[in-house]
């Protein structure tokens, strides 16, 4: 069991799994037909409890170029599977997602104070009812038969985009937290746990547009881990 711990807490799978994915679903060797993918939904269907746990990607101080996940922050939480390829994450604190936006304290310009103000303002959703969404939803997949061994299934991840009207630099504006289609998660049929990843892998201002993206520069990569 501590394998299949492990397995959902390398975050060297998200690389892995955004390059191998697309092989694995072009594959006619091992994919899954509907009635299968549908017996394995059914198998892991039904109410989960635990936490979320918020990592973020930072450089060691030894050496820049190496970069690490670090927990910064969890919370309590439950996540109901449904058999239809979707699952539904209760009380989901969007106000933890702040750490995606990371401006230096060197940082100037206007810009800079429109990224800082945003980070503050996100965490401030807190006090408000904005701050939590009821059921955030995602979609699940198992890519191939390879993905099943005897006792775990792995799948993949594909969060809904989480969208919110947040007041900084002035105005109001609709904020768009989108995460990557390309990360996993696993269920062990032995004691019936689903675990599952999320990254958040862009932040988008009023539109859905490349032009609308908060800059590389001041964008931080953000890891959810749902597990007991």
């Amino acid at each position: 069991m501590k394998n299949f711990k492990n397995l959902l807490m390398t975050f060297i799978g998200i690389i892995a799994v955004a390059m191998c994915a697309t092989s694995c679903l072009n594959s006619d060797d091992d994919s899954i037909d509907a009635v299968t993918q549908n017996r394995y939904q059914k198998l892991m269907s039904g109410m989960y409890s635990g936490k979320a746990r918020f990592y973020q990607l930072k450089s060691t101080r030894s050496l820049s170029s190496q970069k690490t996940y670090v927990k910064y922050d969890s919370i309590h939480t439950s996540w109901d599977v449904n058999a239809d390829s979707t699952f539904r994450i209760n009380n989901f604190p969007v106000f933890m997602l702040d750490s995606a936006i990371v401006v230096e304290k060197t940082s100037t310009g206007s810009d800079a104070e429109k990224y800082r103000a945003l980070n503050q303002a996100i965490r401030a959703l807190k006090n408000s009812s904005e701050g939590y969404i009821m059921g955030t939803k995602a979609r699940y997949v198992i890519p191939s038969s390879s993905w099943v061994s005897e006792n775990v299934i792995q799948f993949m991840v594909q969060p809904y985009t989480i969208e919110r009207t947040i007041n900084f630099d002035g105005a109001d504006h609709k904020v768009y937290f989108v995460f990557s289609p390309y990360t996993t998660g696993a269920f062990s049929a032995t004691n019936r746990k689903f675990q599952a990843q999320l990254a958040l892998s862009a932040v988008y201002i009023d539109k859905l547009d490349s032009s609308h993206t908060v800059p590389s520069q001041f964008m931080n990569s953000i890891v959810v881990t749902l597990s007991d």
